[in-house]
């Protein structure tokens, strides 16, 4: 299991991750939300030794990281840093990778570029954003390690590649059984892959939510303020929004909200995390709401 314990990493522009303890369980799909990119990228940087800890640990099983771990073994991390050859074709990368990695599946790297309808003759260097995006997933699909982490894999992808993509992910799932780490700007599109979110607040406030309590929980409320209180506490409002003649409220509650003369909907992953993130919702409110 990949264990963070207590880690803090000082930083600047808002990338500083404080006092993050986190278990990342085994074959299971994760959603990182925070209120920067940075900050994310801080944490998958963490976990893939490519930065230490001011404070705490990280380990891997037994195995806790030092500046010097090797973790080809463990984990495999996509992210917008990269060390191929330009020049090289893809046919050409692939088998660079084969030679320090151990684990790549060349088999089912071959058939993610198939999906991706790439060809191994294409020159890294010839590639638009896109297709040099396909090339790299390819990479990071077909890694038989226990842990993959991708950090914003769907940059430059239109709709057409990120639903290949997210079939690929979910064959590279179930093929290697491994624990998925994702971060996204359009993380409503992935809400139907991930088990859990990780959402990160100001650094420091850190939640682990199951996705389908969360969203089970949550939704817009809009009526009168009177009514809104007849049927929801304080404690369960995240976000409350004034309008001409009514309120509206993002809400977390286990309540049947059905005999309302309130107006009910649900809410995106998207919107009621970032409310979360704005809000002064605390773990401990949200683990007692969601609670069956």
């Amino acid at each position: 299991m990949l264990i963070l314990n207590n880690v803090t990493k000082y930083g600047i522009n808002n990338n500083q991750i404080y006092n993050a303890t986190i278990h990342f369980s085994k074959h299971k799909i994760y959603g990182i939300i925070a209120h920067t990119n940075d900050t994310s990228s801080t944490l998958l940087n963490l976990i893939s030794n490519r930065i230490s800890p001011n404070i705490g640990t990280i380990s891997y099983g037994e195995h806790t990281l030092n500046k010097f771990s090797n973790l080809n073994d463990y984990l495999y991390l996509m992210s917008h840093r990269d060390y191929f050859k330009q020049a090289d074709t893809i046919k050409r990368s692939f088998q660079t990778v084969k030679a320090f990695n151990q684990h790549f599946d060349e088999a089912f790297a071959l058939q993610c570029l198939s999906e991706f309808k790439l060809e191994l003759s294409m020159r890294l260097k010839s590639l638009s954003k896109g297709n040099y995006t396909k090339f790299k997933l390819c990479i990071a699909l077909a890694m038989n390690v226990p842990y993959v982490a991708y950090d914003d894999p769907i940059l430059g992808l239109d709709q057409q590649s990120r639903q290949v993509f997210y079939n690929l992910l979910l064959q590279s799932f179930m093929k290697y059984e491994h624990t998925i780490i994702l971060t996204s700007s359009i993380i409503n599109e992935m809400s139907e892959l991930l088990d859990e979110i990780i959402i990160i607040k100001e650094g420091h406030k850190l939640m682990i939510i199951d996705k389908d309590a969360l969203m089970n929980t949550s939704y817009r409320l809009v009526g009168s303020r009177d009514e809104l209180r007849r049927y929801v506490s304080k404690d369960e409002i995240i976000q409350v929004k004034q309008r001409k003649e009514d309120i509206q409220a993002l809400v977390m509650s286990n309540k049947d909200l059905t005999q309302t003369k309130l107006h009910v909907s649900k809410v995106s992953l998207q919107e009621i995390s970032q409310a979360i993130i704005k809000g002064g919702y605390s773990h401990e409110q949200i683990s007692e709401t969601i609670r069956p």
